[in-house]
């Protein structure tokens, strides 16, 4: 009978802290922005509305701000504060910069796309795309339960450099600026969730760059109104269906080379479920549709890429002890195409995408504080996951060696209270 109530005060405790980071979302194969059927403070992103159902809690996520995307490889720092007040629930959070805008902004730099101006070298588009990411992000969350729970988000980033920048040898620009605002709304009634994020502004710009390849120009970007509407339906018994869709438009201004309005129009349709297997551990199964497509790529004219997958994921979360909490995945394309239509970048044809990916994850537990992070992850024990030498997106240090110098890669510190 004791071990019964202590293994059910374990439960308890995890219950109330794994719900808790990137980390914890990328190890159960989910997009650490949110997901639609894993619980975790991390789906306020998504939905603004579930802030009512993780609130009390401090969290700081460990990370560079120097990066240009927040991905597992290259994780940026980010943290915050969220609380319940007699009817209201607020929070606060810094450095939840947007993948999407600063994707959007640094892609045609990563491509090496520098037109008649001349060509990036490697470190050149490195100080570059770090002039174009999201800085100072602040997120701030207000919401209230009434005939249904609701809430709203605002994000805002703004920064400048308005000193001549370089690559540690020459000059790479004079100066830059960069600013975005995003307002979101979410809901909860009955069964249904309902949310909808606006970008309503994505701007960036960088002037006077001389790459060493001769030739000195300007780059900017302008964003229009971009969408995500979605709607989650809870089918019970832990299972729940979705449907989201994503519009954005964007354009170079400053580029001849650069002369297409980039448009992105994507589709997700899934099914997802946690099924609770005993009292330590939970399966999750996830199937999802994907479809996307990009016109004028890169603000490329006449690129057109189309990708569409049909994917799998199956993940599962123990209770290894009361203090210690693993969790895994491993995903693959079912079904999957990417058709490059590039009549003006010399690139043509389908291809089937390569997409298995397994990750591994782990919560250490203190009492109403806990540790979370990516485990296998560091082959080197440097503390940190390492880059492909020329991107920001690709990892070369997963191969899946665990090391007791390096135990957990994407750390973050999270307190209930």
């Amino acid at each position: 009978m004791k071990n019964l109530i202590l293994l059910a005060i374990g439960a308890t405790l995890l219950s109330t802290s794994a719900f808790a980071s990137k980390a914890r979302l990328e190890a159960l194969g989910e997009d650490h922005f949110g997901s639609q059927y894993v619980d975790d403070n991390r789906n306020m992103f998504l939905n603004a509305a579930q802030i009512h159902n993780h609130n009390d809690f401090l969290i700081f996520e460990a990370g560079d701000t120097g990066n240009t995307l927040d991905t597992a490889s290259t994780p940026k720092a980010s943290g915050g504060y969220f609380a319940r007040n007699g009817g209201a629930i607020y929070g606060i959070y810094f450095g939840q910069d947007s993948n999407t805008a600063a994707g959007l902004r640094a892609a045609p730099i990563l491509g090496n796309i520098g037109g008649s101006a001349g060509q990036y070298t490697a470190a050149e588009a490195g100080v570059v795309t770090n002039a174009v990411e999201n800085n100072n992000t602040l997120d701030i969350f207000y919401g209230r339960d009434g005939a249904m729970k609701w809430a709203a988000r605002l994000s805002y980033s703004s920064s400048e450099i308005g000193q001549a920048q370089s690559d540690g040898t020459d000059q790479i620009y004079e100066d830059s600026s960069q600013s975005a605002m995003l307002l979101g709304l979410g809901a909860i009634s009955g069964d249904w969730e309902y949310y909808i994020n606006a970008g309503l502004n994505n701007e960036a710009e960088v002037n006077g760059i001389t790459p060493t390849s001769g030739g000195s120009f300007d780059f900017a970007v302008k964003g229009g109104l971009g969408l995500q509407i979605g709607a989650i339906k809870d089918l019970g018994d832990g299972a729940k269906g979705f449907v989201e869709v994503r519009q954005i438009n964007i354009e170079e201004t400053e580029l001849d080379a650069l002369d297409g309005e980039w448009s992105v129009q994507r589709i997700n349709l899934g099914y997802g479920k946690a099924q609770k297997m005993n009292d330590t551990l939970t399966a999750f199964y996830r199937v999802e549709y994907f479809q996307e497509t990009n016109e004028n790529y890169a603000y490329v004219e006449d690129y057109e890429i189309k990708t569409s997958f049909v994917k799998a994921t199956m993940g599962f979360e123990a209770m290894a002890t009361s203090w210690l909490t693993l969790r895994g995945s491993v995903a693959n394309n079912l079904i999957s195409e990417e058709d490059v239509d590039g009549s003006s970048s010399g690139e043509d044809g389908k291809r089937t995408i390569d997409a298995v990916n397994v990750a591994l994850g782990a919560t250490v537990k203190f009492g109403d504080f806990s540790i979370d992070g990516l485990i296998t992850n560091d082959t080197d024990g440097d503390g940190a996951l390492d880059e492909v030498a020329d991107t920001t997106t690709e990892e070369n240090d997963k191969d899946g060696v665990l090391r007791t110098d390096s135990l957990m890669s994407r750390v973050s510190f999270t307190y209930n209270f």
